[in-house]
């Protein structure tokens, strides 16, 4: 087999039908397109008539969306709990973050009342919810707010 040689199947490439060169060519006059009406005239194109736009069909988005949002990384009392079975009752921010339990310590850390805690410890997060704070000090701990 030669690259000469290949030639495409009968049948397969056919001359494209010149539209509108004479009534004689079988697509002369209005070369298929019919008379009259947007789809007769040059560079018709499809539009969707007395319908609602899509972007006034949607919702109104209200307010807006911050430039610099609070980011905190969650911290549930099951993970606390972890901690301090491993011997850590001087939770901080810099201890979580050694632990892999917060992403970073400038972002801030939030502890979550998710699970429970029996151990003593002495914890100190940006922000803690009111759960988990009634929680901790249950247990005998103390919780301490950093200024976010």
């Amino acid at each position: 087999m030669a690259l000469n040689k290949i030639s495409a199947f009968p049948g397969s490439r056919q001359k494209t039908q010149r539209l509108g060169r004479g009534t004689s060519s079988g697509r002369g006059h209005t070369a298929g397109r019919g008379n009259k009406g947007q789809n007769a005239r040059a560079g018709a194109k499809f539009r969707l008539g007395e319908q609602t736009t899509l972007l006034k069909q949607m919702p109104k988005r209200r307010g807006f969306t911050a430039v610099n949002p609070d980011t905190y990384s969650l911290v549930s009392l099951d993970l606390l709990q972890t901690l301090a079975d491993s011997g850590t009752t001087d939770i901080s921010p810099e201890v979580l973050v050694l632990a892999g339990l917060a992403k970073s310590k400038d972002t801030g850390v939030k502890i979550l009342a998710n699970g429970s805690i029996t151990a003593k410890i002495t914890l100190t997060a940006h922000k803690c919810s009111a759960a988990a704070r009634q929680a901790i000090e249950k247990a005998g701990g103390s919780v301490t707010l950093l200024d976010a």
